[in-house]
């Protein structure tokens, strides 16, 4: 009777703490929508002027990709260049919170433009911490709504982070790190640490 206790007792302790691939995909796809995994995030907002150097840097780049796909208009402003949102480009463009370091720490808005929605296509591997409370979880995406602009390829050459994410659907590999809390699994966000 002892050795059945003991065994039982042994068995319980070994209980799988991994997380089906249904709530993995939930706190990824929970992860993806909060942070707006779709969308490319610029220094500044629309409208908004650049100087010569900011033209040549990854904001011009970003802005001059975006007026080749008909969401901003480019105009000379003296040695600048101004750029303003197209009614086409409202429809994917948003503002998101974020914080401005320098010699102080400013709540400001920055501009996105979103291409689509990031979404879980397949769990592909999961590797459990030793200690059962975090997992690593490797996965396939889809782009639920992509914007026909983002696929253009006049657009995709002028900015090939956009062209990598777009052509890697179903097929690149991305991963997170998630955490089991009270509610269930959460993905950690390595901007906050959280």
């Amino acid at each position: 009777m002892r050795k059945i206790i003991i065994l039982a007792l042994l068995l319980a302790g070994c209980s799988n703490n991994e997380p089906s691939d249904d709530a993995i995909k939930a706190a990824l796809n929970k992860y993806n929508d909060d942070i707006h995994s779709g969308c490319f995030e610029f220094r500044g907002k629309l409208p908004i002027s650049l100087d010569e150097i900011d033209q040549k840097s990854l904001i011009g780049k970003f802005l001059n990709g975006y007026a080749i796909a008909g969401l901003v208009t480019a105009s000379p402003d003296g040695k600048n260049k101004h750029y303003e949102l197209t009614p086409e480009g409202s429809k994917y463009y948003i503002e998101l919170d974020a914080l401005s370091v320098g010699l102080t720490i400013k709540k400001i808005k920055q501009g996105a433009m979103c291409l689509g929605m990031l979404e879980v296509d397949n769990i592909t591997r999961v590797i459990l911490s030793p200690q059962g409370n975090e997992i690593k979880a490797f996965y396939t995406y889809k782009i639920d709504n992509l914007a026909k602009w983002s696929t253009q390829p006049e657009f995709q050459r002028n900015l090939e982070i956009v062209e990598k994410l777009v052509n890697g659907q179903h097929k690149d590999e991305l991963s997170e790190i998630l955490y089991k809390t009270g509610d269930g699994w959460v993905v950690r966000d390595m901007r906050t640490n959280k």
